[in-house]
């Protein structure tokens, strides 16, 4: 069961350089993301990966991007390619 009102789902290429910007990274880290920015590709994705339990609790039409740096329950800052925001 989805308890809060919204969560955070946080994707990570394999070879993940947080500060690395976006025109200085390696191709495969651009092409996604690049291609996981589009809200459209991420719905999709989401849809075809996760498990179908996991997809009736979430509303895939909250998805949004936020910020890609945030601090995480241990207050140590975080990085990642791309985070997104979902309603429950």
């Amino acid at each position: 069961m989805c308890k809060p009102a919204t969560g955070t789902l946080a994707l990570r290429t394999p070879t993940h350089q947080p500060a690395s910007p976006w025109a200085n990274s390696a191709p495969h880290d651009r092409y996604f993301r690049e291609s996981f920015a589009r809200l459209e590709v991420a719905r999709d994705f989401l849809r075809q990966t996760l498990p179908a339990a996991l997809l009736a609790e979430i509303d895939l039409t909250t998805l949004e991007i936020s910020k890609d740096t945030y601090v995480g329950e241990d207050v140590s800052e975080n990085g990642s390619d791309l985070v997104y925001r979902i309603a429950c």
